[in-house]
Formats: C-alpha cells, sequence, structure tokens
C-alpha cells in the first residue's frame, strides 16, 4: 500500500510534456535525442546560431530567431563557414616585388637614398609622387594624376619593400579572409588609403616625394580597428587578441619614432591620411558588402551604433577628402602648404623650390630658364641663391 501511493504520488506530480520540442518523426526514433531543439540538449551557440551534433557527425544549424529553420554546417554562409583565400594580397606582393626588381635595376638604381640631389632631380621616376621636382627643375607635375596611385609600386630599398610585404601580409591577409566580400573591400579600402595618403603628404610637404605602399597599409590597418569595434565576431578568437595588441605596438613604434628619432625619409603624413582613411571608410562600405544574413544580423543588433558611425564617418570622410583634393588641384605657386610647424610636422626648413617660386613671383621680368641657370642651392642647408642683379 505504501509502495503503490508513493508511485501514484510521484505519476500525479510528474510534469506534464514539453509541447514546444518537436517529437522525432516516425521512423527516426534511433536519431539522438541531441539533433533536435530544447531544453537540456547538448548544444553549442555560435554567432547567433543553435549547433547540435547527431550520430552521424554532421551538423546542423537552428537559427534561434526562427526555429523553423535549419541548414546544414556546410551550407553556412562565409566567413562563419570557411575563410577565402587573400588573392588580392598575394597578387599585390607579387607586383610590387616584379616592380622593385625591374626597378632597382634599370629606373631607380638602388633606390632614392643612392641618389644624390642633382642626381635625383635628372633621374626622377615617372612612378614617384611629387608635387613639385626637385631643384634645379622645380617642375610642378600635378598633371600628371597617376602619380597618386603609381607611387606604391616604387620601393626605397630591400629594407623599405621587405617590411611592407610582413605587414601586407598581415594585416592585408588577415582582413581580407575575414570580412565580408574581403577581396572587392580590401581593394576598395588599400586604393583609397593610397590616394588620400598622396594627397594628405601633398598638403604638408609639396617639395618631397613619396614612394611606397605604407598609405595603404595603415589604410587595412584603420579598418581593422574599425572592423573589431563593429564585427569582431568575424574574427577568431585568436586575432580578436592578436590584432589589437600587434596595431598598438605598430602605431606606437611609428609615434615614438616620428617625434624620437624623426626621419626626413618617411612620409609620416602619408601612413596618417591612409590610417584616417581605413577608420573613416570602412563603416560606410561594411554594410553593403554584407552579402549574407550572419554579417547584416550581426549589423542589425547594434544598428543604431552602426548607423550612427557611419553617418559620422561617412561626413568626416567627404570632407577629408574635399580638402585634400582642393588643395591639389589649386594652380597657386609656390605650392600652399595647409600648415607649417617645427614641432609638429617638420616641414618649416626651406627648400630650393620655394625660394625660387618666390624670387620669380618678386622679379618677373626674368625667365624660369633664366633664374635656375644663374642660381644655386646650398644641398645642405637648402638654402636658395641668386646671382641675377
Amino acid at each position: 500500500m505504501l509502495n503503490s501511493e508513493i508511485i501514484f504520488d510521484l505519476e500525479s506530480s510528474a510534469p506534464p510534456p514539453r509541447k514546444d520540442v518537436e517529437e522525432p518523426p516516425v521512423g527516426e526514433e534511433d536519431q539522438s535525442p541531441t539533433a533536435w531543439y530544447g531544453e537540456g540538449q547538448n548544444c553549442s551557440s555560435r554567432n547567433g546560431m543553435e549547433l547540435a551534433s547527431s550520430n552521424d557527425n554532421s551538423e546542423r544549424i537552428t537559427n534561434i530567431n526562427d526555429p523553423n529553420e535549419d541548414f546544414d554546417m556546410d551550407e553556412l554562409p562565409e566567413p562563419f563557414a570557411k575563410r577565402s583565400i587573400p588573392f588580392f594580397i598575394i597578387a599585390y606582393i607579387i607586383g610590387i616585388w616584379i616592380c622593385y626588381l625591374v626597378g632597382v635595376e634599370t629606373e631607380t638604381k638602388g633606390g632614392i637614398a643612392h641618389l644624390e640631389s642633382d642626381q635625383l632631380a635628372l633621374n626622377v621616376p615617372r612612378l614617384w609622387f611629387y608635387t613639385i621636382t626637385p631643384y634645379p627643375h622645380c617642375r610642378d607635375v600635378r598633371v600628371e594624376a597617376w602619380r597618386i596611385i603609381s607611387y606604391q609600386f616604387s620601393h626605397n630599398g630591400l629594407s623599405h619593400i621587405g617590411g611592407n610585404t610582413v605587414a601586407l601580409l598581415f594585416y592585408g591577409g588577415v582582413f581580407e579572409m575575414y570580412n565580408p566580400n574581403g577581396f572587392l573591400l580590401t581593394i576598395l579600402i588599400f586604393e583609397s588609403a593610397i590616394v588620400l595618403g598622396s594627397l594628405g603628404f601633398a598638403a604638408l610637404f609639396p617639395y618631397d616625394g613619396l614612394v611606397g605602399c605604407s598609405p595603404g597599409i595603415y589604410g587595412l590597418i584603420g579598418a581593422n580597428i574599425m572592423a573589431l569595434v563593429l564585427m569582431r565576431e568575424v574574427y577568431d578568437n585568436f586575432f580578436i587578441i592578436a590584432l589589437p595588441f600587434s596595431i598598438f605596438v605598430y602605431l606606437l613604434m611609428d609615434i615614438v619614432f616620428y617625434f624620437v628619432n624623426y626621419s626626413s625619409h618617411t612620409g609620416y603624413m602619408s601612413h596618417f591620411a591612409g590610417l584616417i582613411t581605413g577608420i573613416l571608410l570602412y563603416p560606410v562600405l561594411i554594410y553593403y558588402f554584407s552579402t549574407n544574413e550572419n554579417h547584416k544580423s550581426l549589423l542589425q543588433q547594434r544598428k543604431w551604433v552602426h548607423y550612427s558611425v557611419s553617418a559620422v564617418c561617412g561626413g568626416l570622410f567627404i570632407a577629408f577628402f574635399l580638402a585634400l583634393v582642393l588643395n591639389i588641384v589649386s594652380d597657386h605657386l609656390p605650392p600652399r602648404v595647409l600648415i607649417r610647424s617645427a614641432a609638429y610636422f617638420h616641414n618649416t626648413e626651406p627648400d630650393c623650390c620655394d625660394g625660387y617660386f618666390h624670387y620669380q613671383a618678386d622679379h618677373p621680368q626674368y625667365s624660369k630658364e633664366q633664374v635656375l641657370s644663374n642660381s644655386a642651392c646650398n644641398s645642405a642647408t637648402k638654402s636658395f641663391v641668386v646671382y641675377l642683379p
């Protein structure tokens, strides 16, 4: 009697069966219960999806927002299922090495550092970026618009191209592999940073030359920063930790060298302009390059943050771009320098071409050939001396 009462109490107190758990279809009773979505299952969560394992070692995905929708792991859209090969970065690295190996023997003869000032003026390759070519020519080459892009294919020595190669493989390769439509997105951000890097450099250093793809690399660094802020889920856990740390060290070294060991052979302003380009451009583009629901759902969860950041970054990018373009297209000679500062930009040193343009403006009776043929430039002080009455 006691035993029957206990059994009766247990049966009467048993909870009713769950109605929200789908029962296995007829004929599939041998399936593991963990293959069905419900409380108590052995499921793992991944980027807003529920993953369930079955006895046949296959995985199925159930969207937690729509439990009736499920699909195989092999059908999971990129980048959560697999990573793309960074074709652009690989092809670009091969391209710049070919240009370097050909150019170092035929055109640059060892790079900028191996050319004296007079040789540099006579042998300025048509790929390098300049606003005004060096003395004694002082030629305005802003009409040669291809220079704002072509300079990326020239490098100043083996250490220059070697360092850029390593940075491209890491920052560019990771960005192209892990971001949606990485091939097109990488090209657009990289080349935009190349263009704005040269324009930003010209705004402060119109008499200096620029070579190398560093502005594009800094553009991808800036894009990686914003990707970690807006869509860090697209990266693996290793890169969520490794990228911020390496970016911090990389930028810190650039800042330290700028203020402690400044080198006139380094285009710091082009680095900064490239970095700003990547930071401002990524939030504007990423939504349009997110072609699958996983990426869009991530952005939708933070839509107000994303919309606000995109609006601010888009407005700043347009203002930044227009300011640099209007500066370069101005026909004013000597070229206007937006900001002169010895402490912050190291661009207050005199330049012989700058001296020539000011002398020409004050003495219009002399032709360019007369002035340049009767003048001299002190390479140490960059002072311009004229021997005309």
